[in-house]
Order: structure tokens, then C-alpha cells, then sequence
């Protein structure tokens, strides 16, 4: 079974009767060479549920699919909205430029270096609100990816995971005391610092 059958059978099951517009690839499959499972973005022309996370194993392949209509994706790209999708999808934008189609194709992109901005308050709000909030922030690092590589695309001015940031990635991935110089650069970024600026992250 194919991602396109998968998907539709999902749909199906729901009783949603939108049509499939795009199924790419997101997430850890686009910045990590060993993904645990296998991310996807689905985005349907109508979907009444307007934005859904589903996990779903299938002969021992996990797969974590992030379906949306159209319009829930436009607003989850616009930092002004508060009500229409779930608030703090917006942390995920940085994913839709640089998606890898597998299904379809939208009529649509959105310019993520034009809005730097925008993304970079929501981000310094959201980072306050919760990770910047832990006492010891090496335990569990996960979360920090999306910050480090938000900021990295800004400060490069490109919308790519490259080989140095991929390498950092997977360190924050692992956890562990090797992520600090890593998260002291994310918040001397976010939020400056009297101290020299780490350069070599």
C-alpha cells in the first residue's frame, strides 16, 4: 500500500469528502537520514476537521500524518490568526518551504523568509511559555529543532537543511549535555546576551 492509498483509505474512514490537493514528505524525513517514522503533510481541497494529527502504524512502519484543508494551512501561515486552527501549529511553518512533494500539487507556497519578523515574536513567546521554562533544558531536546532551525534559515537567508545544521540536528535529536552550546546559541539568538555571541554553532 502506497502513502496516496493509506491516506484515502484514512479519509474514508472519516467520511471526509474532500480530494487529496498534496502529500509531501516533512518533518524528520526531511532533516534527519534515519527518521523513526516517517512524516507526512496532507492538505485536501475541503476537510471539515480543518487540521488533524494522525499516527498510524502499518506492517511495523509508523507513520505521523498532518492533514489539513487548504485554508487551515493558509491560516496557520498567517501569525495574526487565533482562532480558526489550533493555536502553536504556527511553530511548524518552516516545514511547508521546504516539503518534498510525493502526490499532487498545490496552487499555492508561502515565502517564509518575508515574514521573518512575524515568526521570529511567536517564536520567542512560545519559547518563553514552555521549553524556556525548564530548569535543566539538555534532558530532553527534541522540541529545541524546530527553534534552531527556524533560526538558522533566517540567519542563512535560505530555506535548506544543510549538512552542518543536520549534524546539529541530530545532536539535539539524541539529547544529552553535547545540545547545550547548541540551546545557549538559540536563546543568545532569541533573546541576546552581554556575553560574545557563540559563532561556531
Amino acid at each position: 500500500m502506497n502513502i496516496k492509498e493509506i491516506v484515502q483509505e484514512i479519509l474514508n474512514d472519516w467520511q471526509e469528502e474532500g480530494t487529496i490537493l498534496e502529500i509531501s514528505k516533512t518533518g524528520s524525513q526531511i532533516n534527519r537520514d534515519d527518521p523513526n517514522d516517517l512524516d507526512y503533510l496532507i492538505v485536501c481541497d475541503q476537510f471539515e476537521q480543518r487540521a488533524r494529527k494522525y499516527v498510524v502504524e502499518i506492517e511495523g512502519q509508523v507513520y505521523d500524518l498532518m492533514f489539513r484543508s487548504l485554508l487551515s494551512l493558509k491560516k496557520q501561515h498567517d501569525f495574526t490568526d487565533t482562532g480558526y486552527v489550533h493555536k502553536g501549529h504556527e511553530i511548524y511553518n518552516y516545514c511547508f518551504p521546504i516539503r518534498e512533494r510525493v502526490y499532487g500539487s498545490l496552487n499555492y507556497e508561502w515565502d517564509m523568509l518575508s515574514h521573518e519578523q512575524e515568526y521570529i515574536e511567536h517564536i520567542k513567546n512560545k519559547y518563553m511559555n514552555t521549553v524556556g521554562q525548564l530548569k535543566v533544558k539538555t534532558n530532553y531536546t527534541k522540541p529545541f529543532v524546530h527553534y534552531y532551525t527556524i533560526l538558522k534559515m533566517f540567519e542563512n537567508q535560505k530555506l535548506e537543511i544543510t549538512p552542518e545544521m543536520k549534524k546539529n540536528i541530530e545532536i539535539l535529536y539524541n539529547s544529552g549535555p553535547e545540545s547545550a552550546q547548541i540551546i545557549d546559541w538559540i536563546e543568545i539568538k532569541l533573546f541576546g546576551d552581554i556575553l560574545e555571541v557563540i559563532n561556531n554553532v
